[in-house]
């Protein structure tokens, strides 16, 4: 149960994770430099041309759903690299990034009705008390952040935008590269004070009832391409923090990755062939992938 509980963190963390301010650097007509695609040809002379896709990382349907571009791109490469092949899976039982380990409870570090509260919609997201009762302030926000549909189309097995592309690659004979460690996605957190946590724990527990509408609206963003959307959205989400946590996260989870990233992908598009995905928040604005790559001296061009 904690395993799918993770998991469904990791949904949450994914809708609401999605720019940095040190990455948002707007065009004059107030878009996000290299916002107008989600997938992006990337070519040295000489070389096969490797592909760098923006993905969001639910089960929807709206989602998964490949378009014919995006299809081609698959098909035609040799190699596929992710962010990370089997996220949130401990080495060893019990030290999941997102559990307590100094001896204390999330039931002692909150108030007693913001604590029922959590645990109340955990339930509501097929968690328990004792999964609750361990978790990070950070981690327990994430929880409570998922949908009613997410949790059932997971139920039934349907994969999220990245593991479908996994599959889909293997199924072709494709060979996998993780573009980043198990667990590098979510240890930023520790960086954050614990009470600027809790404020954005009671902000996914004000939200609890709205979160439906919310993935929708940003499943919905995501369908359209609305990259600067997406970004400028989830900004107001993470400012509840406060600026110097807000900053601290972004720089964590988008700015550092990012540069990880690249430095892990080059080595892999020597020979070309290669087709990248990462959230699609990875590729925009100044410090962005796409930037990155054209600093690598790529050639990038948008396709869809």
């Amino acid at each position: 149960m904690l395993k799918r509980s993770l998991l469904i963190a990791t949904i949450s963390a994914s809708i609401l994770l999605s720019a940095a301010p040190s990455a948002f650097s707007e065009t004059k007509s107030g878009e996000l430099i290299n916002s107008n695609a989600v997938l992006w040809k990337l070519e040295k002379e000489g070389s096969i041309k490797n592909y760098l896709f923006g993905t969001m990382h639910v089960p929807d349907r709206a989602v998964v759903r490949l378009p014919a571009e995006v299809r081609k791109a698959l098909d035609g490469s040799s190699r596929a690299a992710f962010e990370i092949i089997n996220e949130m899976k401990p080495s060893i039982r019990g030290s999941s990034p997102s559990l307590l380990n100094d001896g204390r409870s999330l039931k002692e570090i909150l108030d007693p009705e913001l604590y029922n509260e959590v645990v109340t919609m955990a339930k509501e997201v097929d968690g328990t008390e004792s999964q609750v009762f361990r978790m990070k302030p950070w981690a327990a926000a994430l929880l409570v952040g998922g949908t009613r549909e997410q949790r059932a189309l997971l139920k039934a097995g349907r994969p999220r935008l990245d593991d479908y592309l996994m599959q889909e690659a293997m199924r072709i004979g494709m060979e996998l590269y993780p573009l980043e460690r198990p667990g590098e996605r979510v240890y930023g957190w520790d960086f954050i004070p614990e009470e600027d946590q809790i404020k954005l724990l009671k902000y996914s527990v004000a939200n609890y009832k709205n979160a439906e509408e919310r993935a929708q609206k940003m499943v919905q963003m995501y369908v359209d391409r609305d990259v600067t959307g997406i970004v400028k959205d989830t900004r107001e989400v993470f400012a509840v923090m406060g600026e110097e946590s807000a900053e601290l996260i972004w720089q964590e989870f988008l700015v550092k990755r990012n540069i990880r990233m690249v430095d892990a992908a080059v080595p892999l598009m020597d020979g070309g062939g290669v087709f990248i995905a990462v959230g699609l928040a990875h590729l925009p604005g100044e410090g962005g992938m796409v930037q990155l790559f054209e600093q690598e001296g790529f050639t990038v061009t948008p396709v869809y």
